[in-house]
């Protein structure tokens, strides 16, 4: 299992809904304590609520003639994300229709689940850029 990375970009963060098998709404939190000197310590908390997109997979869309494999995708992010564990996400640049690109990580450390690599076990997403399965398409729904 991995470990989280180092990185400023690392937010606690709680599911507000999921889209399909590789977009979710995320409540994110950053928590920052503040050192300003002569015993002055402050501890600032932001959240910020967004559609993300999971980095690096492609996953079914929910819409024909895809809808079958888009929505297994999506329950098989449900389930691995079905957990009381604590979330964690490390943010990306935004992708090609703006929203940010994540990488979601599941459990208490030193290691943790990486979402984005359990979900390209699923035979409904692949890796950003490869050609869409054949299989994923039903042609009752073309």
């Amino acid at each position: 299992m991995p470990q989280l990375p180092d990185t400023p970009y690392l937010y606690d963060a709680e599911v507000v809904k999921f889209v399909d098998g590789d977009s979710i709404w995320l409540r994110l939190t950053k928590t920052i304590k503040i050192d300003f000197g002569f015993k002055i310590i402050d501890t600032l908390v932001k959240e910020t609520t967004q559609n993300f997109r999971l980095a690096n997979i492609n996953a079914a869309e929910m819409r024909k003639p895809t809808r079958a494999a888009g929505e297994a995708a999506k329950e098989e992010l449900i389930q691995l994300m079905s957990t009381t564990a604590p979330i964690k996400v490390v943010t990306h640049k935004t992708g090609k229709y703006g929203r940010y690109l994540v990488d979601i990580y599941v459990g208490e450390g030193p290691d943790y689940l990486h979402i984005n690599a359990e979900m390209l076990k699923s035979e409904f997403v692949v890796p950003y850029g490869d050609p869409i399965p054949a299989s994923w398409t039903d042609p009752d729904l073309g």
